[in-house]
């Protein structure tokens, strides 16, 4: 998860009953989480949450051995960071992989907020998924 979207996504899960664990990337003494919006992200655990630090290429490993129903990355801006994640959905079983898009893909406009189908940065994520999560 990244930001305010993954967090309020999180708290939000939590609160209707799902067990949740929220990856957050980056490490967990980081001056990054000494910052507003990660400072909120520590709530969660009071909610529920299971917050653990890992980045993408990471989670294979950090995750090894659990399986999720559904696995949710709002923090991929490319190819990179999202095929691990996806992969680790595909390969444990999870029933569904969701992407949602980060702002950071998009190439900067003078009128936000982005819309999907807006032009994005030549090194973003520049793909779909199959239905099984196969990159494409």
């Amino acid at each position: 998860g990244h930001a305010v979207i993954g967090y309020s996504l999180c708290k939000k899960l939590a609160a209707d009953g799902h067990k949740v664990t929220f990856n957050i990337v980056g490490e967990q003494g980081s001056d990054k989480m000494k910052k507003a919006p990660f400072t909120s992200l520590y709530d969660l655990t009071g909610a529920g949450v299971e917050v653990c630090w890992a980045d993408p290429a990471e989670v294979p490993n950090k995750h090894a051995g659990r399986k999720y129903q559904v696995v949710i990355d709002n923090n991929g801006k490319d190819k990179d960071s999202v095929r691990p994640v996806a992969d680790f959905a595909h390969f444990t079983g999870a029933e569904q992989f969701l992407y949602v898009s980060s702002a950071g893909i998009y190439k900067k406009t003078d009128l936000p907020p982005h819309f999907e189908g807006d032009a994005v940065r030549s090194q973003a994520l520049n793909c779909h998924f199959s239905s099984r999560f196969g990159m494409i």
